[in-house]
């Protein structure tokens, strides 16, 4: 290929969350991606041909180590965490076994504030997602799956609303929200048509920075490189979004991927010259 103008290069693999409603299809929709590896907390995953790691994780550890496994994984290039609910709800049952004390007040031993379950839990959160951020050194793509809940309320006006939130708690994902590249929902729309919601609304949280549609509606054949990655990519990469055109017609989604298919790295595209542009595509077609 012929030589680019290299711009500042985008560190390590991305980190996505995606929630939404039991049923839309999260699971299906992100194992579209090319060499994923699942690491399963629910017993669900039958109707899904994907790669999954057996036996399933019992505990906040086994998630750890099968979180720094796939960082070191050659064969790896995508690793899916499903679900971060029930891996809340297996953290508040390590506790309670622990200490003998239910999720709010775990082991006064500690001492005081600091002892209490929410500092102890937040601390098993902080763990997992350092094995999160070691995947995404080791150049691979993370993405965290969790359940939605409605929750209902009054605004100071006295008007009620409705919305949908994770169905996590407060401060552990104000956590992962605070560290992901992006927050997307996952939902149900009229007529059972599903749709990925982008953009924070005022009955639903999610955002991203990329300049992408704020609704996405999704089929059974949607992939995630189609319907998230190639719209994020243009927003870095115009004015070749041919190239990118090409590289998800081909199923080609990674850094690593890319690299291997035309030499050179995502963020690189956008510097091609015309010329260079054009024998991309040639390569790709091939």
């Amino acid at each position: 290929m012929p030589a680019v103008n290299k711009r500042a290069k985008l560190s390590g693999g991305r980190l996505y969350t995606l929630y939404g409603e039991a049923g839309a299809g999260k699971t299906t929709f992100v194992a579209t991606m090319p060499r994923h590896y699942i690491i399963p907390t629910e017993d669900r995953h039958s109707h899904i041909q994907c790669r999954l790691e057996d036996p399933r994780p019992q505990d906040s550890g086994a998630v750890v180590r099968h979180l720094n496994w796939a960082a070191t994984d050659a064969d790896t290039s995508t690793v899916i965490l499903d679900t971060v609910d029930s891996l809340d709800r297996m953290i508040d049952i390590e506790i309670r076994n622990h200490y003998g004390a239910n999720e709010y007040e775990a082991s006064r031993e500690l001492g005081g504030g600091f002892g209490t379950a929410s500092n102890i839990k937040q601390n098993h959160w902080v763990s997992i997602m350092a094995a999160v951020t070691k995947c995404r050194t080791a150049g691979k793509n993370v993405i965290l799956i969790g359940h939605s809940t409605r929750r209902t309320g009054v605004t100071d006006a006295g008007e009620e609303y409705e919305r949908v939130e994770p169905s996590l708690h407060e401060a552990t994902f104000k956590m992962i929200s605070g560290v992901s590249d992006a927050v997307f929902f996952m939902g149900i729309g009229a007529g059972g048509a599903r749709f990925v919601q982008t953009s924070a609304t005022p009955h639903c949280f999610a955002k991203q920075s990329w300049n992408m549609p704020q609704r996405i509606q999704v089929t059974k054949e949607t992939t995630w490189g189609s319907a998230i990655g190639i719209p994020m990519r243009r927003f870095f990469a115009a004015p070749n979004e041919a190239v990118f055109d090409a590289l998800c017609a081909a199923r080609i989604y990674t850094d690593s991927d890319i690299k291997a298919a035309i030499g050179i790295t995502f963020d690189e595209i956008a510097s091609l010259d015309q010329a260079a542009a054009a024998k991309a595509l040639e390569v790709i077609k091939k």
